[in-house]
């Protein structure tokens, strides 16, 4: 092989992204000719320098927004609507198999619907006041974004709701509308400052009365007084 194509063919080796395996070894057998051998390479070249889908393709939160829906119908999801936001269909996909391993449970029933951005409060037969009937649960849900609730939304609930709970289970929905507000404190350390108003009056020849202001700052740190004096001179 000319000196030439030899260093050629070590600057691709070096810039090439294929496996070192592939650059020194073959499928083809030995009497392939140069051009059998480019198109191995070249083809090689093209199918590694494609990023692997795999594993972000099955996860609900990384898949690309077209690939949802199937990957929804292969995780069963049976709570998918079209008009949903991403941010729920990614959840509703993600947490779908999560959910079906705690059905039945009260986890189960507060995962499903924080999947669809509603808090609850589960309370069970025998926590209720006074004690409920066996196996009746009442769960008050209300949207963490303080968005209102409709009875389309409400019948959507129950539906999902009927399905990741016991069978045994009867659950009384109630849905409220919550307000939040927030309330922000902030504090910071600074020098002490303390002020004194001073007034006096001074009688100085010839009478001229004349107002004057005059104010003396001294700061020693890291303390600073400021002292105000207010004085009348009479000329």
């Amino acid at each position: 092989m000319p000196s030439s194509h030899r260093l050629k063919r070590l600057r691709n080796l070096e810039t090439s992204t294929l496996p070192s395996s592939l650059n020194e070894f073959s499928l083809l057998p030995d009497n392939r000719s140069h051009l059998e051998r480019g198109l191995e390479l070249s083809f090689s070249q093209h199918i590694y320098g494609v990023m692997p889908p795999l594993p972000g393709l099955l996860d609900g939160q990384q898949t690309p927004v077209d690939a949802l829906p199937f990957l929804a119908l292969e995780r069963q999801v049976s709570e998918w609507r079209e008009d949903y936001t991403d941010d729920i269909k990614r959840q509703v996909t993600a947490s779908s198999w999560p959910v079906k391993r705690q059905s039945g449970t009260r986890s189960g029933i507060k995962r499903a619907l924080s999947t669809l951005n509603f808090a609850c409060r589960v309370t069970p037969w025998h926590q209720q006041t006074p004690k409920g009937e066996p196996y009746h649960l009442d769960v008050l849900a209300w949207s963490q974004n303080n968005a209102p609730i409709n009875l389309e939304d409400a019948q959507r609930l129950e539906g999902y709701l009927n399905e990741v709970k016991s069978e045994r289970d009867v659950i009384n929905l109630a849905l409220t509308f919550g307000v939040e507000s927030s309330l922000g404190l902030a504090a910071a350390i600074a020098p002490a400052v303390n002020v004194h108003h001073l007034e006096q009056t001074a009688i100085l020849p010839p009478p001229v009365e004349t107002p004057m202001t005059l104010g003396l700052t001294m700061a020693p740190a890291p303390m600073t007084t400021i002292n105000h004096l207010t004085l009348k001179a009479t000329l």
